[in-house]
């Protein structure tokens, strides 16, 4: 395949190859006009986005470069797609990555723009978690909390149990007085993957989501499931290598590999 890089385009060009192209753009959390909503408003946006296109070498007066064919339609007919929201001291972080076959692609929102990337076919799960700011793992081992999925506690359950991996009991241990130290220290950043796979009949099926916080004394992973009636809060130390890791194994496997 041909190297490439990306380009950038109006949110609104987007939309309007959404349209031309037949597959749906609006993936959580992108957030793309509308061109209006009568048809003149439209075939007017149409012909803008149009113009820009061969001006900035996207396009000819009769079709689309190739690569931005692919790329749209790759965002839009996924095998798998992620929505990223993230928030550090750089800034709020939106973007949606999707892939299908050997084929990666990025999604930024820059203001009134979308920028697409190219990424890595195999290895694009840690080149997402390599592009936030540098973390290191907090301190302790994963640990896992469960309490009754519904709002109202049950009667016969009594205190919500905390479980380590392994099943033993870890109320008052000292992994959940790391998990509570940590929450409680400065933090530098956080957000989370919306991942989503495409299932048996063809749509896109939601995973839960996997989500980090980053704070002064280290950063972990955050996952919960839903596990016999009950949701589990998984917490897990990591870096961003391995924050990679368990992005890749949450969509390949439904969850962590052990």
């Amino acid at each position: 395949m041909t190297e490439r890089t990306g380009f950038t385009i109006p949110g609104l060009t987007l939309e309007m190859l959404g349209r031309l192209l037949g597959v749906p753009v609006r993936g959580y959390p992108l957030e793309l006009p509308y061109p209006g909503g009568d048809r003149l408003t439209t075939l007017r946006a149409a012909e803008r986005a149009h113009e820009e296109l061969v001006a900035n070498g996207l396009a000819d007066e009769h079709q689309l470069k190739e690569e931005v064919r692919e790329a749209v339609l790759l965002l839009g007919e996924p095998e798998v797609a992620v929505g990223i929201l993230a928030n550090d001291d750089r800034g709020e972080w939106l973007a949606r990555a999707a892939s299908g076959g050997d084929r990666a692609v990025l999604v930024e929102q820059l203001g009134d723009t979308v920028e697409f990337t190219w990424l890595p076919g195999e290895d694009w799960h840690f080149r997402l978690a390599g592009m936030l700011p540098s973390m290191r793992p907090a301190p302790g081992n994963a640990v896992s909390t469960t309490r009754a999925a519904s709002n109202e506690p049950m009667a016969d359950d009594g205190p919500d149990p905390v479980l380590l991996h392994n099943g033993r009991t870890a109320r008052g241990s000292s992994d959940m007085r790391d998990v509570a130290r940590v929450f409680a220290a400065r933090r530098n950043g956080s957000g989370h993957f919306a991942p989503h796979v495409t299932g048996p009949s063809g749509d896109l099926r939601e995973l839960p989501a996997l989500s980090w916080v980053d704070t002064e004394l280290g950063c972990y992973a955050v996952r919960d499931e839903p596990v016999r009636g009950h949701n589990r809060t998984t917490f897990t130390p990591v870096d961003n290598s391995e924050l990679g890791r368990l992005l890749r194994d949450h969509l390949t496997t439904g969850g962590p590999r052990r």
